[in-house]
Order: C-alpha cells, then sequence, then structure tokens
C-alpha cells in the first residue's frame, strides 16, 4: 500500500473546502458493524483551481506510485476506484434529492482516519480542541490530508483519503439542518479495505490536466506542524 506524505488544502489564500457529515469527526463511529472510524466528507468547488489540481495530483501520485503509468488509464475507466467524486452525484437514498450544499458545481471527498488516531480540530487557539458544538457542517476551513491506495479480493483497487486535522476558518450555515445527519443515510459498505469511493469517471478530465501540468502548492501557513507528534498511518 502506497502513502502519501501529509499535505494541507484550503486556506485563506488558497480557498476554502467546506464541511459536511461531520457527525463522526469527533468521535469514531461504527456503522453497520463495520470497523469505527473518525471521517468526514470535504466538499471543494470546482473554481478553486489550485485545490483541485492539487488534490489530483495527490491522487495521481499515489495511482503511479503503486500502479505504475497504467494506473492512470485504469483510473479513468473506473478500473481503480477514484476519491474524488463529482458534487451532483450526492443524493439522498431516501428521497433521490441532492443533499444540501453539493451540485454540479463541486466537487467532494470523504476522508477517514482510525478509531486510534482522533483528528486535530482547531479554530481560533491550536492548542484548544474543538467539539462538535463550535465546528459543524456547512463550516469552511482547511485541512490536513493524506492518500493512500489499497487493494481488496472483493472490493478490487482504490484510492482513499486520510483525515489529520481541520481548522474552522469561516462560519457557515449548517448542512445538517440543525442537527447531526444520521450516519446511515451515506453510509457504504466496508469490507477491511476502505471502499468509500465510486468509479468516480466524471472526473477523468481533471486527470488529463492535473497529469499534463503538474504544479507543487505551497502551504499556506505551519498547521501541519501541529501534527507532528501524531501518527501518520491511517486504519
Amino acid at each position: 500500500m502506497y502513502h502519501t506524505s501529509d499535505f494541507e488544502l484550503g486556506g485563506v489564500k488558497q480557498g476554502f473546502v467546506r464541511l459536511a457529515f461531520s457527525d463522526s469527526l469527533f468521535e469514531a463511529r461504527s456503522y453497520e458493524g463495520s470497523a469505527a472510524k473518525y471521517g468526514a466528507t470535504l466538499i471543494i468547488e470546482k473554481s478553486d483551481k489550485e485545490l483541485i489540481s492539487l488534490l489530483t495530483e495527490k491522487v495521481l501520485e499515489a495511482v503511479t506510485s503503486e500502479w505504475g503509468d497504467k494506473g492512470v488509464a485504469f483510473l479513468k475507466k473506473g478500473l481503480i476506484k477514484n476519491p474524488i467524486l463529482q458534487g451532483e452525484n450526492s443524493v439522498s437514498r431516501k428521497t433521490g434529492e441532492l443533499y444540501k450544499g453539493f451540485n454540479e458545481g463541486n466537487v467532494f471527498i470523504r476522508a477517514q482516519s482510525g478509531a486510534d488516531h482522533a483528528p486535530t480540530i482547531i479554530w481560533r487557539d491550536p492548542l484548544i480542541q474543538e467539539t462538535a458544538k463550535t465546528v459543524h457542517s456547512g463550516d469552511f476551513g482547511k485541512c490536513v490530508l493524506n492518500v493512500y491506495t489499497w487493494s481488496h479480493p472483493k472490493s478490487g483497487n482504490g484510492v482513499s483519503f486520510g483525515i489529520r486535522g481541520f481548522q474552522k476558518l469561516r462560519e457557515g450555515a449548517n448542512l445538517g439542518g440543525g442537527g447531526a445527519v444520521s450516519g446511515s443515510s451515506f453510509y457504504e459498505e466496508v469490507e477491511d479495505a476502505p471502499e468509500e469511493t465510486k468509479g468516480g469517471q466524471g472526473a477523468g478530465a481533471l486527470f488529463d490536466a492535473a497529469a499534463a501540468n503538474a504544479k507543487g502548492i505551497e502551504k499556506s501557513d505551519g498547521f501541519s506542524d501541529l501534527l507532528a507528534n501524531k501518527s501518520q498511518h491511517v486504519h
């Protein structure tokens, strides 16, 4: 399994990521018998080109390191599960309608961390771990992520995001309708490997552009340094 180093996504200068489905960000939860995990969904506007480019480059790094150049072709064909998903595909299984905050103008990723690796959640003070009372779905901010590959005999091959931290930078309208979102409303079966993506064929053009014009994105500040003493492994 290939594992990238940690990287920052978002910031005042780069553009914000938006937090969604954050009920598992503060408490590791288990759904339908799966291993307990911390996690959240992060929404990124397609207009934030730097953020999209950085996400794409990190996924490509993981894919080519694990499967070589042929991995990029497999990814675009959906043979490797793509973790960058289209906003217009985030649809409620009960109502058939888009979840609030998701639309064709954005993409989203699901990021998780094992039960023994709680993400660092901060706001105004880097030394204070925030709670669901102060940071909630709909808020805007930045995060520290990593990307890893996985293979499973039933689920196939895929790429996923791990989350190490989130900093709230701006208040946002609560996407959960004033309360926590039920995990069962967006839960997907996970069998050993973190199968948390779908084919992602709509993102193929992003990988074409990134492969043709890869560029580095500088960190916006020292947020990652706060996590230096935490394990980088995601289970």
